[in-house]
């Protein structure tokens, strides 16, 4: 073509350019394709670019690290994208770059150009291998441009080895536990056991990643030592402490990892013998035992006492002989066996096995060490038949007297003390049982260095009978227990001038309480040979009862204990029921060793309202016919008598004051009334004296207060009167 030529046809193509853009009808400068420029880029690396007239957008991936064009992406080699943006071919700042990925992760959805038109963001593998897309997009003045690019996400797995041992790169030694070089520790001595963990596919060098070592040995296993058992590696590196405690010969340390496979390390060395240091009593038990041949009563006719050998850091010392003896053999006390060796733990053991006589004996343990010989004793083990005999079972209350005719929820503690023939305390964990006749108690305890306790608290029943003022009654069996009847005969006083003496059966408001125990009668040792046979005596008992009307003789509506389960009470069987007793020798022997031994315990259920009485020396009562006659400056003595409703004693704690409007009181003014069961009414003396003058003629009013711990009064006035003549000039 010629010259010529070649102009008229670049003078074409410009018409042409022209006439297209006038046929898009716009005046956009950038009129044009809409968001579809350019080649997507599909062999990779160089994406090409997008371009709407004269917007233009391009896109490639390159390495993180190297900043090459790649088209390939790893974990080990993550990439970037880097899109850059031009409009009528000059770069374009702040403008924003959304980013896409079909695979694989962005580190960012979008980016901002800068002043290069370059926008980036990070493209890593995500986990996911495979072929993939991603997609740049940008916008300005409402028209997009769009560029693509293809590439792949390279799995960058590499296989790491790793080993257990001691030291780092070419000092690595596999398998070994380093304990700095101590092969010999001495006994309650520490050391410390080191390992590493290497990458042994890349030269030994430490393993980074923590991981925790666990470490054990078998002493720390016995218990005769101790290590810190779990260590997390720090820069491939745990350490560990190991203690002696105990521990003696040889002993192998062990530790594991598991990083996917199980890795270990060991390491052996000696734990030296320890010396003795001392030797100490640990335990007897029990501590009392059974008389030989009266363990089958629930007791036990040996006991263990325990021996400790230790170190001067007291630390268990093991292997060690230690010999025992016994500070009396008296009733042929033996113990087995006569020496021992020392466990792990340093113990030693050896048994005593009673004799027929009741004593207090000791064991006395000896070892020598280093030329030093150490001894100690244990405490006293007591040798009795731990069964509870009658005259040494004992009953208590903390209130006898409680007021309790009118108020429900008050509490007396009933303790229970109980010891065996020889009047040591039985064993721990005797069973009491307790009954009451009136109000509730808890059923049973057990005992606790001899004694025990439960509560008795008031409510119903309250034991009826004769009442001050009333009818006098009579219990009536066929209706039921503690029921009262009326005798049609004559009333009770209004008032105690009977003085101290009881109305009479049935007695209200006091309850009897019974205790029981499985136990053996009592008997009196004449010959002194410890053990029941001819000559003796002994307090034989019939079943145990619960004394109602307490005249000591069992009524036939009283209820019974049926300890033998015959159905029928049982009277005393004229033979000993106990445990020791010359069966050979004596025909007194009962076949039944045990039975019920009992105690009770009589509660007065007080009532709150007083019966006063006062009373002259031959007992006549003041009254208005009967006044307190002084007789001038003159003292007169009287009584004050006062009970509950039942002629019983009033609440203890009750407070009795004597005051006079008239006279002086001398003595008597005031008085506590004890805790006391004492049946029938309470009494107190005191005396008035006259202050009169001459020629005068004085009246007044003896006045009596009786005040229950729950603040309830009764008062009585008595007639005083005093007389004086004129005097003679």
């Amino acid at each position: 073509m010629g010259r010529f030529q070649k102009v008229l046809m670049m003078l074409f193509l410009v018409v042409m350019s022209f006439g297209l853009a006038g046929c898009s009808g716009s005046d956009d400068a950038f009129s044009g394709e809409n968001g579809n420029g350019g080649d997507g880029g599909n062999n990779g690396g160089d994406g090409g670019g997008g371009s709407a007239g004269s917007l233009a957008i391009s896109l490639i991936l390159v390495d993180q690290t190297t900043g090459n064009a790649t088209t390939s992406v790893s974990a080990a080699s993550p990439g970037e994208l880097r899109a850059t943006v031009t409009l009528n071919g000059a770069t374009v700042a702040s403008q924003i770059v959304s980013f896409a990925t079909t695979i694989g992760t962005l580190a960012a959805g979008s980016g901002l150009t800068n002043t290069e038109g370059l926008a980036t963001v990070a493209l890593s593998d995500g986990g996911v291998s495979g072929a993939g897309t991603v997609t740049a997009d940008v916008t300005v003045s409402g028209v997009s441009a769009t560029a693509t690019l293809n590439f792949q996400v390279v799995s960058s797995v590499t296989t790491t080895t790793v080993d257990m041992g001691n030291g780092t790169d070419a000092s690595f030694v596999a398998g070994v536990i380093d304990l700095g070089g101590v092969s010999s520790l001495a006994a309650g001595g520490t050391l410390t056991a080191t390992v590493s963990i290497v990458e042994t596919s890349n030269n030994n060098v430490a393993y980074e990643t923590p991981v925790t070592v666990n470490f054990t040995s078998a002493c720390v296993v016995a218990g005769t030592a101790t290590m810190d058992a779990a260590v997390l590696t720090t820069a491939g590196i745990a350490s560990s402490t190991y203690l002696a405690q105990g521990c003696t010969g040889s002993d192998t340390i062990t530790a594991t990892a598991n990083v996917g496979t199980t890795l270990s390390a060991t390491a052996n060395f000696t734990v030296q013998a320890a010396s003795v240091g001392s030797l100490e009593f640990v335990s007897a038990t029990p501590e009392n035992i059974s008389l030989q041949g009266t363990g089958g009563s629930g007791g036990t006719e040996t006991s263990a006492v325990l021996f400790r050998v230790v170190d001067a850091q007291g630390n268990p010392v093991a292997n060690q002989q230690v010999n025992f003896s016994l500070d009396t053999v008296v009733g042929g006390l033996t113990l087995n066996p006569t020496s021992a060796t020392s466990d792990q733990n340093g113990l030693v053991q050896t048994v005593v096995q009673s004799g027929t006589v009741s004593t207090s004996v000791g064991v006395t343990a000896t070892t020598s060490s280093g030329g030093n010989t150490y001894q100690t004793q244990s405490s006293q083990l007591v040798v009795t038949t731990g069964i509870p005999d009658q005259n040494s079972f004992s009953l208590s209350a903390t209130v006898l007297a409680p007021e309790a005719w009118s108020f429900d929820g008050v509490v007396s503690v009933i303790t229970a003390r109980l010891a065996d023939r020889f009047n040591n305390p039985v064993p721990d964990g005797t069973a009491v049982t307790f009954t009451t006749e009136g109000g509730s108690i808890e059923s049973s305890c057990t005992t606790v260095g001899g004694a025990c306790s439960v509560n008795w608290t008031s409510q119903s029943p309250r034991p009826c009978g004769q009442t001050m003022g009333a009818v006098d009654v009579v219990l009536d069996p066929s209706l039921g227990p503690n029921q009262c009847v009326t005798t049609g005969g004559p009333a009770n006083p209004t008032e105690p001038v009977i003085g101290l003496k009881p109305l009479g059966q049935p007695y209200g408001g006091r309850a009897t309480i019974v205790a029981t125990v499985v136990g053996e009668e009592s008997f009196i040792d004449s010959n002194g040979n410890g053990v029941f046979d001819d000559g003796d005596t002994m307090t034989d008992l019939p079943e145990a009862w619960i004394d109602g009307n307490e005249d000591g003789v069992r009524g036939s509506s009283e209820p019974f204990f049926d300890f033998n389960a015959n159905g029928s009470y049982d009277t005393a069987d004229g033979a000993f029921n106990g445990v020791l007793c010359s069966r050979t020798v004596s025909p007194l022997c009962s076949s039944d060793e045990t039975l019920h031994i009992r105690k009770s315990l009589v509660l007065v259920m007080s009532g709150s309202g007083a019966n006063i009485d006062v009373v002259d020396k031959s007992l006549t009562q003041f009254n208005n016919g009967n006044p307190i006659d002084l007789s001038c400056n003159a003292a007169v003595e009287f009584t004050v008598i006062y009970s509950d409703l039942h002629h019983q004693p009033m609440p203890a704690g009750t407070k009795v004051t004597v005051t006079s409007s008239h006279g002086s009181v001398a003595f008597g003014g005031s008085y506590t009334q004890a805790d006391t069961t004492n049946n029938g009414a309470i009494a107190f003396g005191g005396s008035l004296e006259g202050t009169g003058t001459a020629d005068t003629t004085n009246t007044g009013s003896l006045i009596v207060t009786v005040e229950t711990p729950k603040k309830l009064i009764s008062q009585e006035n008595y007639p005083v009167i005093e007389t004086c003549p004129k005097t003679t000039p």
